[in-house]
């Protein structure tokens, strides 16, 4: 576990590590792992760490795994001997020692808090992805402050929960939306990267108060035989991006009810856009379109499987509309431009009817989500659906687009 992590004079380790005899030893275990340190006493070891290291001692900084106080130490000292923001030295350390994992809770109290503020500003993770670029937008438009971040602007920030507390400190960040989601959405690496990216958001929003505003979506329903769903209808998965939908917001609401977090979580309907391939059967159908052929969807056991569409445009007004609530809004909330969804039987007719080709149908043996996708919370979004167009003519006019397009 030891690392040299600066220049050859500055590693890290464990104190039950073989240290080589060359470095001289710093022990790190006289603080907390965790917030409550005494500045004096960090003040003390980074004095003597800085003391030894510009005397020529090639200085490792230990602890009890050699992965929270002596990192976060060794970070401090690399940032006040180099003049490197604090940011950029955690992220030395992240990079060159990967089992680094600073406790959020130590940079409080050890590095400058938000000073009091006037507005809300939100940082949204994933800006630059389907939603983030139309929610950015929105959000400017209707007065509020945000900041966007990106692996270009801000590095691996999603894996390194201490670099992250001190870039939403320094940033003034109230508010975090949680949009990035690393792709395919449907495999086990990914899975875990994802929950591992919202294990780091989660602590940093403790250790900031940060409200974290958590995107999860309609599918933690696609296993469910429910005719209608709401906020209160018990979640119900099929598919691997599904159940780690559940189990993250359930990993969150325990941390609100036990440590405090601070969060509200957005299921949101399927999203298509130009820009995207998803959903899938939709490009299909525009392929089907333009080749003439029979459209073939499948068929379940309990009827035709319903996917809740929305426009990428759509779906960022609602959820601006949404993140501006009060604090008291209701903690999960569902985010719907119409109080029914259509089937992909009903959107295969249509589209059969409207270019004049088949729309059959083929048996599979499994039950889907075949309900409606709804909110109980309809009033709150009354003035930005009211006049919105039917989901199937919506859909239609976006596969004529597709299908121009080509």
């Amino acid at each position: 576990m030891f690392s040299v992590v600066y220049d050859d004079r500055v590693a890290v380790a464990s104190a039950f590590d073989n240290i080589p005899e060359n470095w001289t030893l710093l022990d790190c275990r006289a603080l907390i792992d965790g917030p409550g340190n005494a500045p004096e006493l960090l003040d003390q070891i980074v004095d003597d760490a800085i003391a030894k290291i510009n005397s020529g001692q090639r200085l490792c900084f230990a602890c009890d795994y050699g992965q929270s106080r002596s990192n976060l130490l060794a970070a401090i000292s690399i940032s006040k001997i180099t003049q490197y923001p604090l940011s950029e030295a955690l992220d030395i350390v992240q990079k060159a020692h990967h089992d680094s994992a600073i406790k959020p809770g130590l940079l409080q109290g050890l590095v400058e808090t938000k000073a009091p503020l006037l507005q809300t500003h939100f940082a949204i993770t994933g800006g630059h992805g389907l939603i983030g670029k139309p929610l950015t937008t929105s959000l400017l438009e209707t007065g509020n402050s945000v900041t966007v971040f990106s692996r270009t602007l801000h590095g691996d920030y999603l894996n390194n929960a201490s670099a992250l507390t001190y870039l939403l400190n320094n940033k003034n960040i109230t508010e975090v939306v949680h949009l990035a989601h690393p792709k395919p959405y449907n495999s086990y690496k990914t899975t875990a990267e994802s929950f591992g990216h919202l294990v780091s958001l989660m602590q940093s929003c403790i250790a900031t108060d940060c409200r974290l505003h958590f995107i999860s979506g309609w599918v933690v329903f696609d296993g469910s035989s429910e005719q209608l769903v709401t906020e209160n209808s018990p979640p119900c998965a099929h598919s691997l991006y599904a159940q780690s939908k559940i189990t993250q917001e359930e990993f969150l609401r325990m941390h609100a009810t036990n440590q405090g977090l601070r969060c509200r979580i957005y299921r949101l309907p399927g999203i298509y856009d130009p820009q995207s391939l998803e959903p899938r059967f939709l490009r299909y159908f525009a392929d089907c379109i333009r080749s003439k052929s029979d459209i073939i969807y499948h068929s379940f056991e309990n009827g035709s499987a319903v996917v809740p569409l929305c426009s990428a445009i759509e779906i960022a007004r609602l959820l601006q509309a949404a993140l501006t609530m009060p604090p008291e809004t209701p903690g999960i909330l569902h985010l719907s431009a119409a109080t029914s969804s259509c089937s992909i039987q009903e959107i295969a007719e249509s589209v059969g009817a409207a270019y004049g080709i088949k729309a059959l149908p083929t048996p599979v043996k499994r039950k889907a989500f075949a309900g409606s996708f709804s909110t109980k919370y309809l009033h709150l979004f009354d003035s930005l659906t009211s006049g919105s167009q039917s989901p199937k003519q919506s859909i239609l006019e976006f596969l004529d687009g597709l299908v121009q397009c080509r």
